[in-house]
């Protein structure tokens, strides 16, 4: 019996595989391949049936056995399937999962039951019943609607470590067309594949966290993402159910919502950029209703920076808040109804207005537009225009005020150019009040018309082509002109395209001025004969002095012994009286020649003037044994001759007037000369009314004079005396003991005279007296 058993078993094994062949349930016997430590890195296919081997890469059962999964399971799922397969080994435990095929495009679903056989694993195999016609109509129409869906979506299958029993990753069984476009993948490259294997930058970006307690908790998941990772660069909605063992998500592309809205918020941006750095103050306003729709009030949306620094108000204490209860006074000032106006009309309005309430004091220039149910206004500060239009208009009045208050006639014209560009007359475009009524006529009247027209005598004069030589050329002009029997003084200047011409009556004038060139002409032919009078006078009377000179030496002479005492006393004072005669004469014509000999003033060196006088004093110097104290002096313009003139007759004085001591001995003259620079506001009363005559207007007044003083120590006078001393012939002491003409102090008054100039005196009786003489610097 053990014979027959052990001939007949090589037959049962064959009887059994063949059986195993024959049947139509797919059978795979796998071994395990262990590395060096004893753990399974991989299966041998043992034996496959014909109805297994149709399912793998349509191979024969010969082709697959002795190959290893390594050969024909996708990389993607090995390391998977090699740990669950590995599970059922250790725990003993049968393991069942369903598994799809593609086919020709159709899927096939295949329900796969591990169970452990020896040290090796039984796979038994078994498609899932075909779904009823409606079922798979269904089923079809169902993709379709997945398929033709905006959202990409995916249906995943839970998998959990097969130790812990934790979620692991999840597994693509089912994606739409959708899905596939966004990923960029068909659905065969990634049904079977996990998540973290075909998007492995999930990990990176932190959102596995997020799919793994969906998959662990079943809560409802949804929210955005940017993902830039594997390749991928975009923005998308993501939304996650689970049901069971299986989680389905859906996702939306977002990526042009989300670049839109990055470029709108930069746009925003930009636009607050702009409106913070506007140089005009901008605020948008949306109406606020009443229950019968009627507008009541505006609300601040926004408030730019400039907005800011006007009003002085920030922009978080302004939006929000309502218009009339930041600032009551916009309905004061009757400007809140112009924006109510505006938002109920539409039509842009524009204005400028002076806003004084609310504290503020200004001018402002505003521009809105209805914007929704509201409007944008936009404003800038005008207060320093305004009031440099207020400036300029009040400037504008006043020399409007002034042009009609002058006497001065003042015109402007406008050039009229012939096709050649040449002028060939002038429009009248303002005229004043003076012009008007020279001219007979009113500014409607006047305005508009042609110079040549207004006065028809210029175009055959040679003063129009000089009218047209000063708009060519810019060059000022100026000439007395006469018109309709009286003379003007006409000045015209360049102006634009054209000219402004000024004229002074000059009528009055003119004859005046023609009167004193009569009389200036007749003034030196008097002045000529007066010159010649003086010359014949000095002459003829000097002749008859000379005689009566000469002969009383004679009879002096010749007949002193018979003329006795008396006659010879006679005749002493016979000669004193003609040699007094004969300098006075000299005197007289020396202050005549003052006022008719009149020459260019040069540069004169008083120091010079000085050294001339004491040279011609010297001999008197000497014999009075005087001292001259000098300092130095300036150069000044002037006569020289008349400068010296003007110290020799002030030394001479001081030489003169000396006085003596208590025994009635002379008291030796001491001269001191003394020189300061003095400004015309610091002289003196009396000195400054001396030179008003002199200097007829304040510009043509020197500013600066030279103060020359020249002080003795002789007799001195009354200070009452001070003006009287220099008229002509005036004498404060008696001639016998102080001989002279009395014209000395006189020319010294008409010199400083001559040079715009004046003398001035000090004293008192016994001490002495100073003499100043200004000359202008």
């Amino acid at each position: 019996m053990d014979i027959a058993l052990h001939s007949t078993l090589p037959e049962q094994t064959k009887y059994y595989q063949d059986l195993l062949a024959a049947t139509a349930a797919p059978i795979i016997h796998l071994e395990p391949i262990r590395d060096s430590a004893s753990r399974i890195v991989d299966f041998r296919y043992r034996y496959v049936n014909r109805a297994a081997a149709g399912l793998i890469d349509g191979l024969s059962p010969d082709a697959l056995s002795g190959t290893t999964w390594a050969d024909r399971v996708p990389e993607s799922v090995l390391p998977e399937w090699l740990s669950q397969y590995s599970h059922v080994l250790t725990s003993g435990q049968t393991f069942r999962h369903e598994q799809v095929l593609r086919d020709n495009g159709k899927s096939r679903w295949i329900e796969v039951v591990v169970s452990p056989l020896g040290d090796g694993l039984l796979l038994t195999m078994q498609e899932l019943r075909q779904a009823e016609p409606a079922t798979q109509r269904q089923a079809e129409r169902l993709k379709f609607v997945t398929d033709s869906a905006l959202t990409a979506i995916a249906l995943y299958s839970i998998v959990r470590d097969p130790v812990t029993n934790q979620v692991d990753d999840l597994r693509y069984e089912l994606i739409n067309g959708r899905a596939e476009q966004m990923t960029g993948r068909k659905a065969e490259d990634l049904v079977g594949r996990t998540m973290r294997q075909v998007f492995p930058g999930i990990e990176k970006s932190g959102i596995w966290v997020q799919y793994k307690r969906l998959a662990e908790t079943g809560e409802t998941l949804r929210f955005q993402n940017k993902y830039v990772y594997d390749g991928y660069d975009l923005w998308y909605e993501v939304q996650g159910v689970r049901e069971e063992d299986f989680v389905v998500l859906s996702f939306l592309d977002i990526t042009e919502l989300k670049r839109a809205q990055e470029f709108n918020q930069q746009q925003a941006e930009e636009f607050r950029q702009v409106l913070d750095n506007a140089l005009t103050a901008i605020s948008h306003f949306t109406a606020v209703r009443d229950e019968n729709g009627q507008i009541i009030d505006f609300m601040y949306q926004s408030f730019n920076r400039i907005s800011e620094q006007i009003t002085g108000l920030k922009a978080d204490q302004v939006v929000g808040k309502r218009m009339l209860e930041l600032f009551p006074g916009v309905r004061t000032s009757g400007v809140f109804d112009r924006w109510v106006q505006l938002v109920e009309t539409g039509h842009t309005v524009r204005f400028q207005d002076y806003y004084q309430h609310d504290g503020f004091d200004f001018w402002f220039d505003t521009q809105a537009v209805k914007w929704g149910d509201g409007f944008i206004q936009s404003y800038i500060d005008i207060s320093l225009i305004k009031q440099a239009e207020l400036t300029q208009q009040k400037q504008a009045e006043l020399l409007n005020a002034v042009l009609n208050a002058t006497l001065t006639s003042v015109a402007c014209y406008d050039a009229i150019r012939d096709e050649r560009g040449q002028i060939r007359d002038f429009r009248f475009v303002l005229a004043n009040q003076k012009t008007l009524n020279d001219l007979e006529t009113t500014a409607d009247e006047l305005y508009g018309k042609l110079l040549l027209e207004v006065n028809p005598a210029l175009r055959e004069s040679s003063v129009f082509n000089e009218y047209v030589q000063v708009v060519e050329t810019g060059q000022h002009w100026a000439q007395e002109r006469p018109f309709r029997g009286r003379w003007y003084y006409v000045s015209a200047v360049k102006l634009g395209d054209g000219m402004a011409m000024s004229s002074v009556d000059i009528t009055e004038t003119y004859q005046y001025r023609q009167q004193i060139e009569a009389a200036n002409v007749e003034l030196r032919r008097s002045n000529e004969n007066l010159e010649q009078f003086a010359y014949v006078a000095s002459h003829d009377l000097q002749e008859p002095l000379r005689k009566i000179t000469s002969f009383s030496d004679v009879l002096k002479q010749q007949y002193a012994a018979g003329l006795g005492e008396q006659g010879e006393d006679l005749i002493n004072r016979m000669q004193l009286a003609a040699q007094r005669m004969s300098v006075l004469i000299r005197d007289l014509l020396g202050y005549s020649r003052l006022t008719t000999q009149k020459e260019p003033f040069r540069p004169v060196s008083l120091n010079q003037v000085i050294a001339n006088v004491l040279n011609d004093l010297e001999v008197v110097i000497q014999d009075k044994q005087a001292t001259i104290e000098l300092v130095d002096l300036p150069v000044v313009l002037g006569n020289e001759r008349q400068l010296q003139q003007l110290f020799q007759n002030l030394v001479s004085n001081a030489l003169k007037f000396t006085r003596t001591d208590e025994q009635g001995v002379v008291i030796r003259p001491v001269i001191q000369f003394s020189c300061r620079q003095i400004a015309a506001a610091d002289l003196s009363g009396a000195v400054a009314n001396q030179l008003a005559p002199v200097d007829v207007t304040a510009a043509a007044k020197p500013r600066q004079y030279w103060a020359i003083s020249l002080t003795d120590n002789g007799i001195g006078f009354e200070q009452q005396h001070a003006e009287r001393i220099f008229g002509a012939f005036q004498r404060l002491h008696n001639r016998q003991y102080y001989p002279g003409t009395g014209i000395g102090l006189a020319i010294v008054r008409k010199v400083a005279d001559n040079h715009n100039g004046v003398v001035s005196a000090d004293s008192k009786p016994g001490q002495g007296a100073t003499f100043t003489v200004y000359l202008p610097v």
